[in-house]
């Protein structure tokens, strides 16, 4: 049976890149991976091609928006990627994580991708500690 990992944008970067400062533990990683199917949702895809295409993130290593569209596609073609549809009933989930009484601009991402991964069932992947010890079940690389 395949199972499904879910990686955040810093990882897609990062397995993607090879001067993204993360890429050598990525890649460690993705290469010890049997049969898991790794997925994007509609934020991280967005995430992934917006960076892909920012010349201050990527500097010399900035993709016009048709070449970011091809490593996307890539990845959903060749590479065994797929695109995961917003499950039905993550709403409840996501303002549980996203409520507090601080104003934490920041939390709202984070709040999004594991309200994703606990209602699908998922393993989030993410370099992000503070992510990692807010969803249940994630893989923290490192």
């Amino acid at each position: 049976m395949t199972s499904s990992l879910f990686p955040d944008v810093n990882v897609w970067l990062a397995l993607t890149g090879e001067t993204h400062e993360h890429s050598r533990p990525a890649q460690i990683w993705y290469g010890t991976l049997i049969s898991e199917t790794l997925l994007f949702c509609r934020m991280t895809q967005l995430g992934f091609l917006r960076i892909l295409t920012n010349k201050t993130a990527m500097q010399a290593d900035v993709k016009t928006n048709l070449q970011a569209l091809r490593i996307y596609q890539q990845w959903i073609q060749t590479d065994g990627a797929r695109y995961r549809e917003e499950p039905d009933n993550m709403e409840a989930a996501f303002a549980s994580i996203a409520s507090t009484t601080a104003s934490s601009p920041k939390l709202w991402n984070d709040a999004y991708l594991s309200a994703f991964a606990v209602t699908a069932g998922l393993r989030l992947v993410t370099f992000d500690r503070a992510l990692a010890r807010r969803t249940s079940g994630s893989i923290l690389l490192s």
